[in-house]
């Protein structure tokens, strides 16, 4: 997990994206909880990427992360709901 986060700071917006969107796939049932509630911070910090695609990618990611671990998420609300004002 801690090479996923690392990667979603790199340089390279093609890897932001690719890893944002990785998340999408890696949020099932089974999934750690914590470890996607630590995760969901880093992807809320990416809403404001300045490259579409690593922001699109965030933002399915987040919504999967939602529908199958809504408690990995509600620690977060807070902060989505400052970034979107």
């Amino acid at each position: 997990m801690e090479a996923l986060t690392k990667s979603l700071k790199s340089a390279n917006a093609f890897e932001r994206a690719t890893v944002a969107k990785s998340f999408k796939f890696g949020a099932s049932k089974e999934a750690s909880s914590l470890d996607l509630q630590m995760s969901v911070e880093d992807l809320i910090n990416l809403t404001k990427d300045s490259d579409i695609n690593v922001r699109g990618n965030v933002f399915e990611s987040l919504t999967a992360i939602t529908h199958t671990s809504p408690n990995s998420v509600k620690p977060n609300v807070e902060v989505i709901q400052k970034q979107a004002t």
